[in-house]
């Protein structure tokens, strides 16, 4: 049989080296007013769900209304069925030219409007406009929370990578 040997913790020469960070300062938590300007600087971002294989993210445009943002997703998409009436998230960064990352998070519970109501609601036009003959479903994310971060990094965006202006 097999001897097992016992674990023992990595000298400081074995370990691997840790990759260089491009932050030289600390998160730097935003208000939550400064997360919803921040929100409306753009209109693209990165919708978070969980799906019968796991969490699964999506870029997707949004709107924002008075209580959270919506959604115009295509019906063919898997999320609209995983996504009304679910815990979802939506995380939008943006890249400065100041050498400044900022992300917002807004969360809460995904509600499937039909198109009266989200006309009704407030504005769609940021929102992904489908050809005729595709069908497509509105979800208003109400935000339970509206969390932000801005972080300074000590690199410029790369000049393969355009940044955002700001």
């Amino acid at each position: 049989m097999r001897q097992l040997t016992p674990h023992r913790p990595l000298a400081e020469a074995d370990r691997p080296a840790q990759p260089k960070q491009n932050i030289d300062s600390p998160l730097e938590l935003l208000s939550e007013d400064a997360c919803w300007r921040q929100l409306q600087t753009t209109f693209q971002g990165l919708l978070t769900y969980r799906s019968g294989r796991g969490d699964m993210t999506l870029p997707v445009t949004y709107d924002l209304w008075d209580d959270g943002v919506v959604l115009h997703l295509a019906s063919y998409n898997p999320a609209c069925q995983y996504v009304p009436g679910r815990e979802v998230e939506l995380e939008v960064t943006r890249r400065t030219r100041r050498g400044s990352r900022t992300t917002v998070r807004v969360a809460g519970t995904a509600q499937q409007l039909n198109e009266a109501e989200a006309e009704n609601k407030g504005p769609t036009e940021h929102l992904e406009q489908w050809p005729p003959g595709v069908g497509a479903i509105y979800v208003a994310i109400p935000a339970a929370r509206v969390k932000g971060f801005r972080q300074r990094l000590t690199k410029p965006p790369s000049a393969g990578m355009p940044p955002c202006a700001g």
